[in-house]
């Protein structure tokens, strides 16, 4: 009988180790997956530091793709940039929320779309809208960032 408990308790254990210690936080990102992979997006608002930048991007609609690809298109012009949604390694607030998760954008064929290359931090998100913070690290700026979906 002690074997049979031994059995179950080892079960039991191995079963409840996965490799993520939050599932709650994989939800999340999936959430976040699922809500910004559906349609086309719009840049409302983009705040650099203390300069309102908005108009630069009034032209590019944004396509994130869930294989992780970023298409923005301005006109007859595509080009392919890259997102993902991760675990932010940096919360350690205990609280399992939006802005655990890191909004990564990242562009290197544009110097206007260069601008969004961040780590962002997810203000508050729905189906129709996504807003952005990033606070950088060398002079204490903070920058926003919101898409709307078209």
């Amino acid at each position: 009988m002690k074997k049979l408990a031994s059995l179950f308790a080892l079960f039991f254990l191995i079963v409840g180790c996965g490799d993520d210690p939050d599932p709650d936080r994989n939800t999340k990102i999936d959430e976040v997956q699922d809500i910004v992979t559906v349609g086309r997006w719009r840049i409302s608002y983009f705040l650099d530091s203390d300069k309102d930048e908005t108009a630069d991007f009034a032209e590019y609609i944004f396509q994130f793709q869930p294989s992780g690809a970023l298409i923005a298109t301005d006109g007859p012009t595509s080009l392919t940039g890259s997102w993902a949604a991760t675990e932010d390694s940096d919360s350690n607030d205990g609280v399992d929320d939006y802005e655990d998760i890191d909004f990564e954008i990242s562009f290197v064929s544009s110097p206007v779309l260069s601008e969004l290359t961040e780590d962002w931090e997810i203000i508050a998100i729905s189906n129709t809208r996504i807003e952005l913070r990033h606070i950088s690290g060398g002079n204490g700026g903070t920058d926003l960032l919101t898409f709307d979906k078209i």
